[in-house]
Parts: C-alpha cells; sequence; structure tokens
C-alpha cells in the first residue's frame, strides 16, 4: 500500500498509545480513519485532533463479538470497504503468577485475543469480498517473542497474537490481504497506567525505572 489518500482504515484501540499515533498518523497521510475506543472522551479527543468525521468515530468493547460485527457494518454501510484494519487493543496484568486472579486472566485474555479473534471474524470474510488489496495489522509486543517474568497473562496473550499473525499470513496469501504482526518493545502509553501492576519487591521500582529510560513515544 504505497498511498493512503481516501483508503479506509479502522483502528481498533485508537484513544490513545499506539493507536492513538497510528490514526493521526494515517489521517494525517489523507485516510479516512474510524475510530474505535471503548472510553467515549478518548475518542472524541482523538476525532477532534484529526478532524475526523463524527460517524468514523465509534465506541465499542472489542471483546464483545456483536458489537464488533456491528461495527464492520456500519463501517461497511458508510465507506463501502475497509482497507487497513488495526487491532490494537490491550491490557496488562502482571505480578507473581500464584497471585493472579482468574479474573484477571479472563480480562487480558478476552482483550488481548479475544477482540483481534472478533476483529478478524467481523472484517476478514468483507475484506476478502472486496477482491484484495487490503492489509490487516495486529498489534502485539516484544513479550509476544519473549517471555519476561511476572507479565505471564501478557507475554502468553502476545504470543497468540503473533501466531494467529503468522497462521493468518499464510493461509491469506494470495488472497490479496497482507498481514503484519507488530512487536514493539517499551512504549509510553496508557498501558501501564491503565494496567494492573502488582510486582514484589523491588521488581516495581526496576519496572518504572527500565521503563522511563528506554520507553519509546509512540509515534
Amino acid at each position: 500500500m504505497r498511498s493512503f489518500q481516501d483508503k479506509v482504515v479502522v483502528v481498533t484501540g485508537a484513544g490513545s498509545g499506539i493507536g492513538r499515533a497510528s490514526a493521526r498518523l494515517f489521517a494525517g497521510k489523507g485516510a479516512r480513519v474510524h475510530l474505535v475506543d471503548i472510553d467515549i472522551e478518548r475518542v472524541e479527543q482523538v476525532r477532534g485532533e484529526i478532524g475526523g468525521a463524527p460517524e468514523r468515530g465509534h465506541v465499542v468493547d472489542c471483546t464483545d463479538p456483536q458489537a464488533m460485527e456491528e461495527l464492520a457494518a456500519r463501517v461497511y454501510e458508510l465507506d463501502g470497504r475497509v482497507d487497513l484494519l488495526q487491532n490494537g487493543v490491550g491490557v496488562l496484568v502482571a505480578g507473581p503468577v500464584e497471585e493472579i486472579s482468574l479474573y484477571d486472566w479472563r480480562r487480558v485474555i478476552d482483550t488481548n485475543i479475544w477482540s483481534v479473534v472478533h476483529g478478524v471474524r467481523a472484517f476478514i470474510p468483507r475484506m476478502l469480498s472486496q477482491g484484495g488489496g487490503a492489509h490487516l495489522v495486529n498489534v502485539a509486543s516484544v513479550a509476544g517473542l519473549v517471555g519476561f517474568p511476572y507479565t505471564v497473562p501478557y507475554s502468553a496473550t502476545k504470543f497468540a497474537v503473533v501466531g494467529l499473525s503468522e497462521a493468518l499470513s499464510a493461509e491469506l496469501y494470495g488472497k490479496g490481504i497482507a498481514v503484519t504482526a507488530v512487536c514493539p518493545g517499551a512504549v509510553r502509553s496508557n498501558l501501564v497506567s491503565d494496567g494492573v501492576l502488582r510486582l514484589p519487591g523491588r521488581w516495581q521500582e526496576r519496572f518504572e525505572q527500565a521503563f522511563a529510560g528506554v520507553a519509546a513515544d509512540p509515534e
């Protein structure tokens, strides 16, 4: 995809971090960007930043399959196609594995894996019917390539996103849909502030120091 001029782009998790930065970049290159986030205030803020149309701001719980199906239907009703879908919703729970509750396990799995699955199920059939030229981007993490202590649920889900993306890439090769898994390292975003960190001993301090020292801006 050499040009984004007038391309239709859908970004989930567009309210902050990498999603917000991506949405701004796509809009700056002339794309018609659909902003998807569970937080209405964040959606409206980013929509104002990019000068997006009101109908292209969507408040959606991406862990809800029906909500994602309805989102896809609305996008296609408005623009008739999707040239790029970026699945970027994510949540972090960090702490000793023996202390992580089943509730937190389910929350991380629902958000980090099922939101991607629901995006794939809602959009890929429609993107295939367009006749090709589309792109799927799944935002994973370096934690989906290397396991780190005290991030077991997060790492497990990001490994799953990488594997899902590799398998999709192999299956959709030749059908006109390219697939990319993005595996960034530490990024200054809401992932940490919105997440749950219960790190033992000095791990919390070490984590914060390391994050402050190496984290990149979302852009």
